[in-house]
């Protein structure tokens, strides 16, 4: 599981007196990204009733949690649509740069550790975004 926050500040370009213009943005961001990960072993037996878990060994959980600052920044392209005097729709795809570097690391089990988490580049993707948005 990836979880992350982070705050934005950015530009964006338009040509605002049309129905439906294409929409073209810039943000930089700073913020803090969590990678969880982890598992569980339930052994099972058979029994009469068939597999069930084993009440005679125990459960294995292994868990890890890796904090990340990160910075960076992205651009967006796409499309803008105003649907009425203080509402448009915005359906945009935001490729996303950052630099991480871990500030924390918790193990469950410390021998489990399978490696160093380093500084480095994340690229990002992301899908398609669909925003709501509405001018107070």
């Amino acid at each position: 599981d990836h979880y992350s926050w982070d705050v934005r500040i950015g530009m964006e370009w338009f040509k605002p007196d049309r129905k439906a213009s294409l929409i073209y943005s810039f943000d930089i961001f700073g913020g803090m990204m969590t990678e969880i990960d982890g598992y569980d072993i339930i052994p099972r037996f058979t029994s009469p009733d068939g597999q069930i878990a084993s009440p005679y060994e125990e459960r294995t959980s292994y868990e890890q949690k890796i904090e990340y600052a990160q910075i960076g920044f992205d651009f967006a392209i796409g499309e803008k649509f105003i649907t009425g005097d203080k509402t448009y729709i915005v359906i945009q795809w935001t490729p996303q740069f950052a630099y991480q570097l871990p500030i924390n690391e918790y193990y469950s089990d410390p021998s489990e550790r399978d490696g160093v988490p380093s500084n480095g580049f994340a690229f990002n993707l992301r899908g398609i975004e669909v925003y709501l948005n509405y001018v107070f």
